[in-house]
C-alpha cells in the first residue's frame, strides 16, 4: 500500500462519488477505479457498496477511513518536517576574500537566516562554479564564460600603502616613477588586487615589483608595517588603521570593479535569487555611504 492509494481512498470516501473524486485528484475516473480495486484486493475486503451509479462506504470502509485519515495526517506532518530539515541542512556555498567588507556581508546574510558555507576563492573558481561545487563567487575582474552570469557590485578604489617608517611616508606628493624604486608585497591568490590592477598601474607609469607573496591580507599588512614593502590595497579596508599611511601618489586613481558570479542554470531558484539580491543591495549601499 502506498501513500498515493491512501489519498485516493480518503478523497473518494469523503465525496462518495467517483467522478467528483477523480476531478479533485486531477486523474481519470478509470485510474481511480483501478486504484480502489487494487487497495481492496490488498486489504482483502470491500470498502464501498456499489449502488447503481454511486458508491457508499460500508462498515469496513468506515473503519479503514478513520485510521487512513490519521495516517494521512501523520505522513503530512512527517513530510513537512523533512522539507524543513532539508532546508535547514542546505548551505549556500559562497567564495570570497577575507576582506573586512566581506566579513560584514557574511554577518548580514547570517542575520537574515541564510545558511552559509564560506570559503576563500580557489584558483579555478570558474570551473568550481560551473561544476556546482560553489553557488556564488565575489571577485575582481570580469570573465565571460558560457553558463555563468554576473552582476557588478561596486567599484573599490585602490591605494598605495606604506608603513609609518617607510622612506615615502610623510611625503606631500609621490610620483609614480618613485614607486618603481621600492618593492611591493601581495598575496598569492590569483584574484589579488596587485595582480588584477597591474595593467592599470602600468598605465600610470609604474609596475609593482613584488618580492613577497603572503597567504592573505594579514600577511601583507605585517610586511607593510615592517616598512620593508609597499602594498596595493583597497581604501575601504584601511579605515581606522593608524599604523599605515596612504601615499599621495600624483594623478593616481584606480577603481577596481567587484563582481558577483553565479550559474545561469540557477536563475530561477528563489533562495539563491534572494541571496544574490541581498548581496547586491549590501554592496550598492556601501557606495552611497
Amino acid at each position: 500500500m502506498d501513500f498515493t492509494s491512501l489519498r485516493y481512498f480518503i478523497v473518494t470516501a469523503q465525496t462518495e462519488h467517483m467522478t467528483r473524486a477523480a476531478q479533485i485528484l486531477h486523474i481519470t475516473q478509470p485510474t481511480l477505479s483501478t486504484a480502489i480495486r487494487r487497495l481492496e484486493a490488498e486489504l482483502g475486503c470491500r470498502l464501498f457498496y456499489r449502488t447503481g451509479r454511486g458508491i457508499q462506504l460500508n462498515n469496513c470502509g468506515r473503519i479503514f477511513l478513520e485510521h487512513a485519515v490519521q495516517v494521512d495526517q501523520i505522513m503530512s506532518s512527517c513530510l513537512t518536517a523533512l522539507r524543513e530539515q532539508e532546508h535547514a541542512d542546505h548551505f549556500i556555498r559562497i567564495a570570497c576574500s577575507r576582506a573586512p567588507t566581506n566579513s560584514q556581508l557574511l554577518s548580514r546574510l547570517l542575520s537574515e537566516g541564510i545558511n552559509l558555507a564560506a570559503s576563500t576563492i580557489p584558483r579555478n573558481w570558474e570551473s568550481e562554479l560551473i561544476h556546482n561545487n560553489l553557488d556564488l563567487v565575489i571577485t575582481f575582474g570580469r570573465t565571460a564564460l558560457p553558463g555563468l552570469e554576473h552582476d557588478l557590485l561596486c567599484h573599490h578604489r585602490a591605494v598605495v600603502v606604506a608603513g609609518k617608517g617607510h622612506p615615502l611616508a610623510g611625503r606631500e606628493v609621490v610620483t609614480p616613477e618613485e614607486l618603481n624604486c621600492y618593492p611591493f608585497c601581495s598575496n598569492s591568490a590569483p584574484h589579488s588586487l596587485t595582480y588584477m590592477a597591474r595593467a592599470a598601474c602600468e598605465a600610470y607609469g609604474f609596475s609593482p615589483r613584488t618580492v613577497f607573496q603572503g597567504r592573505d591580507a594579514s600577511d601583507m599588512l605585517s610586511v607593510i608595517r615592517s616598512n620593508r614593502c609597499l602594498g596595493l590595497m583597497l581604501e575601504r579596508h584601511l579605515q581606522n588603521r593608524e599604523d599605515l599611511v596612504i601615499l599621495p601618489v600624483r594623478d593616481f586613481y584606480i577603481a577596481q570593479p567587484l563582481f558577483l558570479y553565479w550559474r545561469k542554470s540557477d536563475m530561477g531558484q528563489k533562495e539563491l535569487t534572494s541571496v544574490r539580491n541581498s548581496i547586491i543591495d549590501f554592496y550598492r549601499a556601501l557606495e552611497t555611504e
